[in-house]
């Protein structure tokens, strides 16, 4: 029917105007539990499949969130990277994750790596990260003179976490998580340029930041939804994943 039809084109039904361009679902891959992972197919329909860095993919569990599978990664050499994403080259961005992490140390959720836009913090000008030492789930993005824009949750110790977060492109970043806001910051002025890609598990280059995680879900947007659409799809990944 047309509900179905509406998922299957894109998350909960929001396309964001046909702005989706990343959408990553441990879900559809049909593999067997303990597979490798050497391509996460991008269900957005541009082509931009998540592939790993050498050989070193992370592993395929099924029956992790609600009953779904996660793809699981080592914290030690497992990262998955697309190759260039020429529509998010601009500073309007909505993501989403679905994960959770047993990590020790610092790492990288996901990434999205310029090569100018924000002087030489431009490979840093939009992602997330997990610094479990001081329970903090940061959420950030980047100014043009390579000053963070950031937000963080100082309570999280990597339970399964649905997260969000919204570039508006110059004048604010919010961040959420669960449904609930962490926190919105001021500024985010960076143009992004030359794309590298998106990565997940780690940096896209340079330092890695491998992180300790399962990763069920990722979707990126290059526009900034409007909270009816975040809504829509956060709802959507909530009844998902419980």
């Amino acid at each position: 029917g047309l509900i179905s039809t509406l998922f299957a084109q894109s998350p909960g039904g929001v396309s964001g105007s046909g702005t989706n361009q990343a959408w990553f679902d441990a879900n559809q891959l049909t593999l067997s539990n303990n597979d490798t992972v050497f391509s996460w197919t991008n269900m957005s329909g541009n082509g931009k499949h998540a592939v790993p860095n050498l050989n070193y993919g992370p592993i395929f569990k099924t029956n992790q969130f609600n009953g779904m599978p996660a793809l699981q990664f080592d914290g030690v050499d497992d990262r998955l990277r697309t190759p260039y994403i020429g529509q998010l080259n601009l500073n309007t961005i909505t993501s989403f994750a679905v994960f959770s992490s047993t990590a020790s140390s610092t790492g990288m959720v996901y990434r999205i790596a310029y090569t100018s836009g924000a002087g030489l913090g431009s490979e840093y000008i939009y992602g997330q990260a997990y610094k479990p030492s001081s329970t903090e789930l940061k959420y950030q993005c980047k100014n043009s003179n390579k000053s963070n824009v950031s937000v963080s949750d100082l309570t999280y110790s990597g339970s399964l976490a649905l997260t969000s977060q919204i570039w508006n492109g110059s004048t604010s970043f919010t961040g959420n998580i669960n449904g609930s806001q962490v926190g919105t910051g001021s500024g985010g002025n960076a143009i992004p340029a030359g794309c590298h890609g998106i990565s997940i598990g780690g940096n896209y280059i340079n330092n890695p930041a491998y992180l300790k995680m399962l990763m069920a879900e990722q979707i990126v947007y290059s526009s900034a939804l409007s909270s009816a659409e975040v809504n829509i799809v956060e709802n959507y990944l909530g009844a998902k994943y419980g």
